[in-house]
């Protein structure tokens, strides 16, 4: 949970698959947090994009809705970038 403490104290913060894949193929990310019930498929276009960029992905042990309440959001999260 500490790393999603510190992606929401940054400025660039991305909410949601397709935002965050878009931001990892141009290149603009550092690191991907994802929750545990994140489809698998969302995973695996994840991994396999950020294998390329070599950039970090952090898996959480929380699913999507207890995500949401961290971040304060109204809506479920699976994926954050920063």
């Amino acid at each position: 949970m500490d790393e999603v403490k510190e992606a929401l104290k940054q400025k660039e913060i991305v909410f949601g698959s397709n935002s965050v894949l878009r931001k990892l193929k141009q290149g603009k990310l550092k690191k991907i947090i994802v929750a545990k019930n994140c489809k698998k498929e969302i995973v695996e276009s994840l991994e396999h994009f950020s294998s390329l960029a070599k950039i970090e992905i952090v898996k959480l042990d929380v699913n999507n809705e207890q995500l949401a309440v961290v971040c304060k959001k109204p809506f479920n999260i699976s994926v954050i970038g920063y």
